[in-house]
């Protein structure tokens, strides 16, 4: 007979802070996505990067840069002045915890992704990306 082994739980989930940190690697974004249609591909990525953030960072921390995002998103003409402010915003993020790999893990990409957007098309891309990001993060459970 198996012995029944209680997992410790926090709002319904199971509670993965002791394993935050040791989490798997994820393959590195291709900026190259930011000027092309989404693909398959593109979203298997996006799985995977959420699916790696919802175990070191927070749905709170990613919304307060998706707030921004979508700020930019609903101006009639896209700012790329506002949209390069983005990497401050993602600077500040890590800067109050600059031992969470995941935090880090999400600067160097986002940056990525931000220094390619050239016009609003790339700039949707982007907007795109990120919403599944959000969305696959929430799937994996992120707090």
């Amino acid at each position: 007979m198996e012995k029944y082994v209680k997992q410790p739980f926090h709002n319904g989930r199971v509670n993965n802070s002791t394993n935050r940190e040791t989490v798997e690697k994820y393959k590195p974004l291709d900026p190259q996505w930011i000027h092309e249609p989404i693909t398959k591909e593109i979203v298997e990525w996006c799985k995977s990067f959420g699916e790696y953030l919802s175990k070191g960072m927070k749905t709170s921390q990613l919304r307060k840069f998706f707030g921004e995002v979508k700020r930019i998103e609903m101006q009639e003409d896209i700012n790329l002045s506002d949209v390069a402010m983005l990497n401050p915003l993602l600077a500040y993020a890590v800067g109050r915890d600059k031992n969470n790999r995941a935090k880090q893990s999400f600067q160097e990409e986002m940056s990525k992704a931000i220094s390619e957007i050239n016009n609003k098309k790339d700039f949707k891309n982007f907007v795109k990306i990120f919403e599944a990001i959000v969305a696959y993060h929430k799937l994996y459970g992120g707090e």
